[in-house]
């Protein structure tokens, strides 16, 4: 399971969380800023907002696809097709994808977008009246990791266990956790903490191999936006949060001061490794990620494996308008339209994950 980095960095967390009742998590009322002023918050967690969007209701209408931004100017086909073979390959898909799959060794990129338009209809989202929701986005990062701890590599990435389940990280941080837990040590507690909010990544070892390091479980405490913390407590502009600005208030920043805003986030994530292949991790549908042609959605409104075409602006070039497909989820995906884009390993895929927060246009695209 990979999970949701926006342009709100520290805004959403694309592990799913545990099967928790919001009933047991108390709103949070105040936030702790890095300066050490209590201020009081109207802003909810993670699990407050999934209570907010319990009860949208997301309606359809049919349309042609000649009703779609950019149908006819579609590019990119091989990754169109990659992303349907690897779709295939998932145990439970919604209905009229038996056949679809049936024909996907078949297809050939050339004319996959012509297939699409002799198998699927295209239905235009409506969520509560709106017509448009948020689109942000995610990637696998990067972390310089080793085994052993040393005066650099000081800052751990914990194995899960069903000990560490029950703490927070205010437990944690005070040392709840033995050596014999930790998976890797890092050199940077902030990409430590970028590992957290995308619940997966690429560990860099210092001979040069990588590893990946995939999220496996986390606690039961309730997710806050850091980003949103450094808004509302005045470190931050409002129109100047991202993931560049975040890391530039981190470099300076005193340990006192990461450490209390950190603290406004209880959620902790454990991980596990495995050999890098080079390939994508494997989101919630447990099939290879597609970068850009993946999304992570929320499985209330929207099932797994279900093909969808979006139309929103982004931050690095012309608006996208594409083919994806529901191949994950993600603990803060809150919302009728609201998906997170899957868009790969590294640092280019930061780049773009570290700015994306459009609102733009959903259809879903149902097999025939």
């Amino acid at each position: 399971m990979i999970k949701p980095l926006c342009t709100l960095l520290f805004a959403i967390p694309h592990a799913v969380t545990a099967a928790i009742s919001v009933a047991e998590i108390p709103a949070q009322q105040t936030y702790l800023c890095p300066n050490g002023e209590v201020i009081g918050t109207s802003l909810k967690g993670s699990r407050e907002r999934r209570r907010v969007t319990a009860s949208i209701s997301v309606s359809e209408r049919q349309v042609g696809f000649g009703d779609l931004p950019g149908w006819r100017e579609a590019a990119s086909p091989e990754s169109l097709l990659q992303v349907i073979r690897s779709n295939c390959e998932a145990h439970d898909l919604p209905d009229g994808w038996k056949g679809v799959c049936d024909q996907a060794p078949r297809l050939e990129a050339d004319n996959i977008h012509r297939y699409i338009e002799d198998t699927f209809t295209p239905f235009r989202l409506v969520a509560d009246a709106e017509e448009k929701g948020l689109f942000t986005a995610y990637y696998a990062s990067y972390v310089n990791v080793r085994q052993t701890r040393n005066a650099e590599y000081k800052y751990p990435i914990y194995r899960v266990s069903d000990r560490a389940r029950s703490l927070s990280r205010r437990d944690i941080g005070n040392g709840a956790l033995e050596d014999d837990d930790v998976l890797f040590w890092s050199d940077s507690a902030f990409d430590v903490d970028v590992l957290h909010i995308q619940g997966s990544g690429v560990g860099r070892l210092p001979d040069g191999a990588k590893v990946n390091i995939s999220y496996a479980g986390k606690n039961r405490e309730n997710y806050v936006s850091l980003g949103k913390v450094l808004r509302e407590c005045g470190d931050l502009a409002p129109d100047n949060i991202s993931l560049p600005s975040i890391r530039t208030w981190v470099s300076q920043a005193t340990p006192d001061e990461y450490q209390r805003l950190i603290n406004n986030n209880q959620s902790y994530v454990f991980f596990s490794a495995s050999e890098y292949t080079g390939e994508s991790p494997k989101g919630a549908l447990a099939v290879p990620l597609t970068p850009m042609r993946s999304l992570a959605v929320d499985t209330r409104y929207i099932a797994l494996g279900t093909m969808m075409y979006v139309a929103v602006p982004q931050p690095l070039g012309p608006a996208i308008e594409r083919v994806f497909i529901a191949q994950d989820k993600g603990g803060a995906i809150s919302g009728g339209i609201r998906a997170d884009i899957f868009a790969g390993e590294g640092e280019a895929a930061e780049l773009f994950a570290g700015r994306m927060a459009h609102r733009g246009r959903a259809w879903v695209l149902k097999p025939k």
